[in-house]
């Protein structure tokens, strides 16, 4: 199984990030946001890491797949 190119991980100050494993950097940072119950906070953020990490995902891979296409013709 390949390991995705996009995944959640934390930054030192314990905020929810997208790191991307081919390029061995940063992608994006979701602050929470602090109107609302840190609970509910930590878990907005990471539902947004959530969906972000699999469009991107999803867009890579799709891009991967068209580079091959046309690469076997």
């Amino acid at each position: 199984m390949t390991v995705p190119r996009f995944v959640l991980a934390r930054s030192a100050g314990d905020s929810v990030t997208l790191r991307d494993t081919q390029k061995k950097r940063l992608a994006a940072i979701f602050p929470r946001d602090t109107s609302l119950p840190e609970v509910t906070a930590e878990a907005a953020a990471v539902r947004m890491a959530e969906v972000c990490a699999k469009a991107l995902n999803l867009v890579h891979e799709a891009a991967q797949a068209k580079k091959q296409q046309e690469g076997g013709k």
